[in-house]
């Protein structure tokens, strides 16, 4: 994979985690993995909180992220901001 595919996944990731923030701002990390047959996205604190997410949240940003991760052959993998 080139630097530029991996440059722009961890890009589509951080703008995921930037728009999570934007509404819960205790959130620093996202872990992108699979469970059976799902491919899971858990956005929490330090601490392993995880918000609930409302309308607020725009779940294409995050489908784009976890396509993201997932492609780049980056998974199961955690995300710091």
């Amino acid at each position: 994979m080139s630097d530029a595919t991996t440059n722009a996944a961890t890009g589509v990731i951080a703008k995921a985690l930037n728009h999570v923030r934007e509404h819960y701002p205790n959130v620093t990390q996202v872990e992108f993995r699979s469970e059976g047959d799902h491919d899971i996205w858990e956005y929490s604190d330090g601490e392993g909180e995880a918000p609930t997410f409302g309308p607020e949240i725009d779940v294409g940003v995050l489908e784009d992220a976890i396509d993201a991760a997932y492609s780049g052959a980056r998974w199961p993998a955690i995300y710091l901001l």
